[in-house]
């Protein structure tokens, strides 16, 4: 049964994708069990097997798929499925099931990113934008890679998604600002996490690569702008230090990575829009994998814990509204 079908009570025996595990040991009795995170292309969840054999436990391995029984627990207000047992699968694996994937497709993304190509008009600017599109090992990449793992735009074809979002956001917010540099500030809109293709490895699960655990992202999309600028005749280096001050700022706080708080004002708008772009992702990913009917979500780690209303906006009980 796909993971968006699963409510509490359900029983499940089918195929799953392990995009994470780790072994723990009990606190107060011997023993271990195995903590898991499950994935198909409709979405993720925890999975717990309490009291697992040792040689059951040494041979799961993430990135594998296997067959998973269980029944499907409410803890904490999260769903997560107590396993009863794995095996290897008996059939031959499509892995089309297990990775979720951008509704727009491959043709139709790269049509719109030529689009804000084009009306870049600074030729610097746009040179570096050109050179991240023409080059051999970077563009692929950048066409595939999802957003994040687990939060927002988490599927294949998610970063240029999220990136493209962020385009349409500061071409608005340059038409209410026309003191800003629009270029720089697309050049950032679609810089800004260029870092994650090689943050995230794409296949067969969504995981952080040992490069992007050491580094991160925003160190690592800094020394892409600086690589990329190489190619481009005539860019100035205040102009590229601009481009990277976007880059590393655009987390807005030193607490969440960013090693310098944003300084400039499309330093300032970038990392309020790229805020936007990823909450209505979170929020809109939520809403997916609701049940149809629930006007509420589980809760969403990282939205401090909050259940989000995913209902209609003229839902709300009259209890409710008399409350008020």
């Amino acid at each position: 049964m796909p993971i968006d079908e699963l409510t509490t009570g359900t029983a499940t025996d089918a195929l799953y994708l392990v995009a994470d595990r780790s072994v723990r040991a009990h606190r107060n009795k011997p023993g271990q069990y195995l903590q898991l995170t499950l994935q198909d292309r409709t979405g993720t969840m925890k999975a717990m097997y309490w009291d697992v054999p040792a040689t059951v436990a040494d041979t799961v391995k993430p990135g594998a798929v296997y067959q998973i029984r269980g029944k499907v627990e409410n803890y904490m207000d999260d769903l997560q499925i107590r396993v009863t047992g794995i095996k290897p699968p008996t059939e031959s694996v499509d892995w089309s099931r297990f990775l979720p994937e951008s509704a727009r497709s491959a043709e139709e993304l790269t049509s719109e990113f030529d689009g804000w190509v084009a009306k870049i008009s600074d030729p610097h600017y746009r040179g570096l934008v050109e050179a991240l599109r023409r080059h051999p090992q970077l563009w692929p990449r950048y066409l595939s890679a999802p957003a994040a793992t687990m939060i927002h735009h988490a599927y294949l074809r998610g970063l240029i998604e999220h990136s493209l979002n962020l385009c349409r956001l500061c071409d608005r917010l340059a038409e209410l600002y026309p003191e800003i540099n629009r270029d720089l500030l697309l050049a950032g809109a679609i810089f800004h996490d260029v870092g994650k293709v090689y943050e995230y490895d794409s296949g067969p699960t969504f995981r952080r690569t040992d490069y992007g655990e050491l580094v991160g992202h925003l160190a690592i999309g800094d020394q892409v702008v600086v690589q990329l600028a190489e190619q481009v005749e005539g860019i100035t280096r205040e102009k590229v230090w601009h481009l990277r001050h976007l880059v590393v700022s655009h987390h807005g706080q030193l607490d969440y990575g960013s090693p310098v708080l944003p300084k400039t004002l499309e330093g300032l708008l970038l990392h309020s829009a790229a805020n936007i772009a990823a909450q209505v992702g979170t929020f809109r990913q939520t809403a997916d994998k609701t049940p149809n009917g629930e006007p509420w979500s589980d809760r969403v780690f990282s939205m401090d814990h909050r259940r989000l209303f995913v209902g209609a906006p003229d839902s709300s009980t009259d209890e409710s509204a008399e409350s008020g």
